[in-house]
């Protein structure tokens, strides 16, 4: 019974991370490619603002959540390794927090600047064959920190065990 409240929010905290890092690979992986191949550019330029301005709206909801239930794991697993974290743990976890940053930065900067009017032009997040109005801002970024932020949990969950 002890283990109810832990879980749960432990739950929360993953399919918050699922639903955002889903959404971002689904927008780069599947919705991107076909409005490019199959949607007219004035159409999917609209079709691709639409979209991303939803998903931001969503994003919004999903962070706050995440950081919530973050501490609050955060605080279980203090009390299950008995009050200390090892190094390796603590180095683990502050790489997670600095991409989640990076993320929650990125995320803010769209919502605070972008607009479809003025998309995102950067060149290190840009490719030749996107037009920049079919893309979201910082596209690949955005799915590379969201991996590495996943791939960060499995590692922590594990060293916790």
């Amino acid at each position: 019974m002890t283990e109810i409240i832990p879980s749960l929010n432990h739950w929360v905290h993953l399919m918050s991370a699922i639903i955002w890092i889903g959404g971002a690979i689904f927008l780069a992986i599947a919705v991107t490619p076909i409005l490019r191949k199959h949607v007219a550019p004035d159409l999917a330029g609209k079709l691709a603002a639409g979209m991303y301005k939803k998903y931001q709206r969503v994003v919004g909801v999903l962070f706050l959540i995440i950081l919530v239930t973050g501490g609050i794991n955060l605080h279980f697993v203090r009390i299950r390794l008995g009050g200390t974290l090892d190094q390796f743990y603590i180095t683990i976890l502050s790489a997670k927090l600095v991409l989640v940053m990076v993320l929650m930065t990125l995320f803010l900067y769209n919502a605070l600047f972008w607009s479809p009017a003025t998309p995102d032009k950067s060149s290190s997040d840009d490719e030749d064959t996107d037009p920049p109005d079919t893309r979201f801002p910082f596209q690949r970024t955005t799915v590379l920190a969201g991996i590495l932020v996943v791939l960060m949990a499995a590692i922590l969950k594990h060293l916790h065990l």
